[in-house]
């Protein structure tokens, strides 16, 4: 017997063996859960960067609110007549303009439209609890004893729906509408004036 002649025998025999089951690849059902998980992260990931986005125009409106009432507050000690008269002192909201008593609070509530508008919020306290939004309140507060400084509360409240995630009413969700007490954006701060400028 040829010594070749059995290396080639025996190289067809193995060259015939069956392939085992598990050398074939992956099967459809490892390929469908593959791709149902990816599915589910890749909805976590964009439902994350939707909440990011609300949260992001939260801070937004809370920074123009902060803004509009240091700029207030400025107006307020730029003019001081209409300050020891009372004039700034009231809710004031931007359905307010031309009936103000200073052309500064006037165009000071054009700025003040710039936050969301909504309806009236019954968890507003002060006056602006029958107001619609955006709204800002202005008061004195007690004076400390033994200075000469006047604490002035400024209050702004706005809608704040949007950012919350919440639906507003003519949003793209049919019949959605957001309560009055949904999400309110609020703003406070205290500024201290002298008794004389």
């Amino acid at each position: 017997m040829n010594r070749s002649a059995g290396r080639s025998s025996h190289r067809r025999n193995r060259a015939r063996k069956p392939v085992r089951a598990t050398e074939q690849g992956m099967t459809l059902v490892e390929v469908l859960v593959t791709i149902v998980v990816l599915s589910v992260g890749l909805l976590g990931l964009a439902g994350l960067q939707l909440r990011g986005i609300q949260v992001n125009q939260g801070a937004a409106m809370r920074s123009q609110a902060a803004i509009l009432a240091e700029d207030l507050a400025d107006r307020m000690r730029g003019d001081y007549a209409a300050f020891t008269s009372g004039s700034f002192f009231n809710a004031w909201t931007p359905a307010k303009v031309g009936a103000t008593p200073t052309v500064s609070l006037n165009d000071w509530l054009y700025s003040l439209s710039a936050l969301p508008a909504g309806p009236a919020s019954s968890q507003i306290t002060d006056g602006c609890a029958s107001q619609p939004l955006p709204c800002a309140n202005i008061q004195t507060l007690a004076k400390p004893a033994g200075t000469i400084l006047t604490p002035v509360q400024i209050d702004i409240y706005w809608n704040d729906a949007r950012a919350a995630g919440a639906s507003t009413p003519g949003s793209s969700v049919p019949g959605a509408v957001v309560s009055a007490n949904a999400s309110l954006g609020h703003f406070t701060t205290v500024a201290e004036f002298t008794d004389t400028f």
